[in-house]
């Protein structure tokens, strides 16, 4: 069981809905995103030569 935040909670639902609507990419994301956070690795958002954008923190 993953417990998360209030705000991390509503973001999950949010794209909860694009992936009821069809949007299978938000579901992809969502899924890579548990299954790192669970495994201790940190999630990390890059630009194209790959310089650390954001850090995803707290999931």
């Amino acid at each position: 069981m993953i417990l998360l935040s209030p705000a991390l909670s509503q973001r999950t639902n949010s794209l909860a809905l694009f992936f009821v609507k069809g949007n299978a990419y938000a579901y992809a994301l969502l899924e890579v995103a548990v299954k790192t956070n669970q495994k201790g690795k940190p999630i990390w958002v890059v630009d194209d030569c790959q310089n650390l954008e954001t850090e995803i923190i707290g999931i």
